[in-house]
Parts: C-alpha cells; sequence; structure tokens
C-alpha cells in the first residue's frame, strides 16, 4: 500500500473516533447557564463549544439575573422583557424539523399566563396573533395546580377569533406545577405533518397538529427569548423560574431521544449528548487525539522516506 493511501485511512479512522452514528437530531445551541458566573445585564452570552452553532444571546436588564446558579427570572415582570434574547438572523438554519429543550425549576408557585420561552412576529403587544408567526411556551390557567400544566402555543393561521390565540397543546393536567422541582421540558416539531410533541422528565405530556400558520423556528423573525418571550402579541408577565439550560437541535427528537437525554441530566457534555444516540461536537480530548494521531502518522511518512 502507498504511504498516501494509508495515511488517508488512518487519518480518516482517526476522524471518526469518539463520534456516534447518524442521529436524527443535531444539537446546534447549548447554553448551561451554570457556566458562566456573573454576567450583569445588557451583556452577550456565546453558547457552549458544544453543539454546531456559536450562538449570541443579549441579557436583558429587567428582571434577569445570570450567575452560577442559572438564568434567574423574577416573576411577575412582562415577559417581552425578561430573558436571555437570541437575534431572528440565528434561527435562519432552523428551516425544518427542530426540538427545544430546558431544565429549569421554580422557587414559587407558577402564576396563570407566564411564558417560559417563545418569540413572535408582532410588531408590538396588540393582543392577537392573527397575521403572525409565533411560537411560546408558557402556563395555563394554575388556580388549580393538580390541573394546570405548562404547554407550547403556536399560530394557526385562521382568522378573527380563531386565530387571535393561537393553538395552545393540551398537556396532561399537573405537568410542571410543583415548585421547587427541577423539570425537564421537551417540545418537538414535525414540520412535514406540521405536529408538536411534548414531554416533561422524558415522558410524552402531549401534541397539537397545527396544519397552516406556523413557517418553522426560523420564520421567528424577530427572536427568541429564554425565560421570555421576543416581540411578545400579549402582555403576559415572565414564569418565576431559575434555567439551567437550554438546548437547540436540528431534527425531531424521539421519544427514545428524549429519554436518554432526560437521563444525563440538566448540564451535559459534548461525549454525554453522543452516549445519548445525539449528534454533536466532539470532546475536546477527541479532537487532541485526532491532532495527535495525525502528527504521528506526519511524521511515520516522513521517516520512511528518509529511510528509503
Amino acid at each position: 500500500m502507498k504511504y498516501s493511501n494509508l495515511a488517508a485511512l488512518t487519518v480518516l479512522g482517526i476522524s471518526t473516533l469518539g463520534v456516534s452514528a447518524h442521529a436524527a437530531a443535531t444539537l446546534q445551541t447549548y447554553y448551561d447557564f451554570t457556566s458562566y458566573g456573573t454576567v450583569a445585564g445588557g451583556s452577550s452570552i456565546t453558547s457552549s463549544a458544544y453543539g454546531e452553532s456559536s450562538t449570541a444571546a443579549t441579557l436583558s436588564s429587567t428582571a434577569t439575573a445570570l450567575t452560577s446558579s442559572g438564568l434567574a427570572i423574577t416573576a411577575g415582570t412582562a415577559a417581552g422583557s425578561t430573558g436571555a434574547t437570541m437575534a431572528g438572523s440565528t434561527l435562519s438554519g432552523y428551516t425544518g424539523d427542530f426540538s427545544l429543550q430546558i431544565w429549569y425549576n421554580s422557587p414559587a408557585t407558577f402564576v396563570s399566563n407566564s411564558m417560559l420561552w417563545g418569540g413572535t412576529t408582532s410588531a408590538t403587544a396588540d393582543g392577537t396573533l392573527v397575521g403572525d408567526q409565533g411560537l411560546f411556551a408558557g402556563y395555563g390557567n394554575m388556580t388549580n395546580p393538580a390541573t394546570g400544566f405548562i404547554r407550547p402555543i403556536a399560530t394557526n393561521g385562521q382568522t378573527g377569533n380563531a386565530g387571535k390565540f393561537g393553538t395552545a397543546m393540551a398537556v396532561t393536567g399537573g405537568t410542571g406545577t410543583t415548585a421547587s422541582t427541577l423539570y425537564d421540558f421537551v417540545v418537538t416539531f414535525d414540520s412535514t405533518n406540521k405536529v408538536f410533541n411534548a414531554y416533561m422528565n422524558g415522558t410524552f405530556v402531549g401534541t397539537m397538529t397545527i396544519p397552516t400558520g406556523f413557517n418553522g423556528l426560523n420564520a421567528l423573525t424577530n427572536g427568541f427569548s429564554i425565560g421570555g418571550v421576543a416581540s411578545p402579541a400579549f402582555g403576559d408577565p415572565a414564569a418565576g423560574v431559575n434555567i439551567t439550560s437550554f438546548m437547540m437541535y436540528t431534527g425531531t427528537l424521539s421519544s427514545t431521544d428524549v429519554s436518554n437525554l432526560n437521563g444525563i441530566g440538566a448540564t451535559p457534555t459534548g461525549a454525554q449528548f453522543q452516549a445519548a444516540g445525539i449528534t454533536a461536537v466532539p470532546e475536546p480530548r477527541v479532537m487532541a487525539l485526532m491532532t495527535a494521531g495525525l502528527i504521528g502518522m506526519m511524521f511515520f511518512i516522513r521517516r520512511r522516506k528518509q529511510m528509503a
């Protein structure tokens, strides 16, 4: 075998070390909010090295605090002015299926119609989603926590009262309503069939179909907020929560994927994502191994040529 072919095969073998087989979902953006330390409102943070994209988000100076404990949102403040917000341009790559995952808890009882994440294209808080693109997640009627729940809401393309509030997913009662509990909430979107599914702590809790109206995450051109709602159509408050992490995936996570991700916890490493079956950027140690192997092979080839 020629040295050039041997080198090519060796490099190919090295480059596949530590990389999982093809998965339906790929981690694109990952914020581990416990990893930034204390950051002042108005500042920009960048997503983790794990993930295909490096995405910036700007922290609000209103009712938003980022420390080593996570991203804390004060209850009762308008959701349009809180959280960490990504510009609409950062969503341009989400042209099809996607999945969103958030780990959070609340020190107090959740309030009715309080928002956790999302965005719309509403120019003002005009009280209607008609003519807008929108996707956000928030709590419903929390008068009775046993029957209250958190659920995603999306524009449905309809006009009048039918389209005013979009379509809200019917979710199992009591989902995510206990204070001082760490929750893992996942929402997936099948763009071909226009189907949203929701999972709480690895378990399926609801589904909804939007035949028309919502065109995808990339359609949220006014941005997307974690711990609030970018350009909201309504004046709802933000949920009073402490957010540990937030993950964005291209592709639809399967129920098995969701269960596996729940099992690795709120702040996984790149290797743990891959062990769970999710495509992610290799661990730094894997990249170091690839580099060391390549350098070693080049040295080997050079020595063989000198001896020839």
